[in-house]
């Protein structure tokens, strides 16, 4: 009987202190999940948006330049078509198919591996291949695109000059970003994939002219792969227009009067 009593008490602490274990773990996991959930659960959902949404960058339309009758553009914006390709959504003999693809685009294999390396061979994300695609081409491709997996086309907008001659230099041209301008202009919204004025008046109101591209926002599983579930966009604000004071029939005149004279009106 004492030896009964003995063993009795020596299980009551025991069934204690796991009855006392199991209570603390609870309450230490209670307080895990609102801390996960109620103090950092904005930073949770916010971590969770950024690994599962993509944004696409939606291109805005560079505005005109005009001489002083604002009537014909000097410089205007005309389509263009954009290839771009899905690597991954090529199953099989993916570097025989890259090849003939950039022969079809007529596209040195060099280049087609600088901007598709083998680590990308599995990326569910367009790259861009090849800008300024004739219609030709596009059409072909949209003709036959059982042969042409992953390869998809956007239509573009590219800078076209009306008016060359004295007025070119004025003008000036645009051309993508470098990389000593990123490291200048990062801090005014520039990217890598920023057109913008390289000289001229280009260059000098390329802030006004150059807009603002708007932003799309859609759900991708782990393989970059779009789910059709779109969570937001927000529409490109175009680049405004520039008037300027030159008249472009008084420019034309004094080119004819000066002919192969140097000299300046």
């Amino acid at each position: 009987m004492h030896a009964e009593s003995t063993q009795a008490g020596g299980t009551r602490p025991r069934l204690t202190f796991f009855i006392v274990l199991v209570v603390v773990c609870f309450a230490l996991l209670l307080i895990y999940l609102f801390i996960m959930q109620v103090v950092r659960g904005g930073e949770y959902r916010e971590i969770s948006r950024n690994v599962t949404s993509r944004e696409i960058n939606i291109p805005t339309q560079r505005g005109e330049i005009y001489d002083r009758h604002f009537d014909v553009p000097l410089v205007m914006n005309v389509e263009s078509f954009v290839i771009e390709l899905t690597p991954g959504q090529v199953k099989y003999n993916k570097r025989a198919y890259f090849e003939r693809l950039a022969r079809f685009l007529d596209m040195d294999m060099d280049d087609f591996d600088a901007k598709v390396p083998r680590q990308y061979y599995n990326l569910y994300q367009p790259i861009e291949l090849m800008s300024g695609v004739s219609f030709e081409k596009i059409s072909h491709i949209a003709e036959y695109s059982d042969d042409f997996p992953g390869v998809t086309w956007n239509a573009t907008l590219k800078r076209e000059y009306i008016v060359t001659g004295s007025l070119s230099h004025v003008v000036g041209y645009v051309g993508k970003i470098d990389e000593a301008e990123i490291e200048f202009m990062y801090n005014l919204q520039y990217d890598r994939n920023s057109i913008i004025g390289k000289t001229g008046l280009e260059k000098q109101y390329d802030s006004v002219l150059r807009g603002k591209d708007g932003k799309r926002f859609r759900i991708v599983d782990v393989q970059e792969r779009r789910v059709e579930r779109q969570l937001e966009e927000i529409p490109p604000v175009l680049g405004k227009h520039l008037v300027l004071t030159i008249d472009r029939n008084i420019q034309k005149l004094c080119e004819k009067a000066l002919g192969r004279r140097a000299g300046a009106a």
